[in-house]
């Protein structure tokens, strides 16, 4: 329960040591695995590309989901994502895909747009 306090409260995110972080993934306490994904990108000692190594290959199916959903996810892990078996993942993964590409598109037409200038 303290482990899970810790995960939750928002001032102490930022001072947990990405080693510490990582072993309490490895407890696959689902309460604190969910915690993490949803609040992947505000642990500030921590790479969330590592956090979201571990985390991809939950059996939890509301941690791959909150993966999925998340566009500052390496694209790598959203396309592993996109084949997961249960379905309302992988189909979120793909359109979480398609709007990173389309976003990206549209900063590349905004680039031709100011260099025709």
């Amino acid at each position: 329960e303290v482990l899970r306090n810790l995960v939750s409260n928002r001032k102490a995110r930022k001072m947990i040591p990405e080693n510490s972080l990582l072993r309490l993934i490895k407890t696959e306490d689902y309460e604190i695995l969910e915690t993490v994904a949803d609040n992947l990108h505000s642990f500030s000692m921590c790479d969330p590309d590592i956090l979201a190594e571990k985390l991809y290959r939950s059996e939890n199916p509301r941690v791959r989901y909150s993966l999925a959903e998340d566009q500052l996810v390496d694209k790598r892990i959203l396309e592993i994502l996109s084949n997961d078996e249960v379905g309302k993942i992988a189909a979120k993964a793909a359109y979480t895909l398609e709007s990173i590409e389309l976003e990206e598109d549209e900063d590349e037409d905004e680039d031709l747009e100011l260099e025709d200038d």
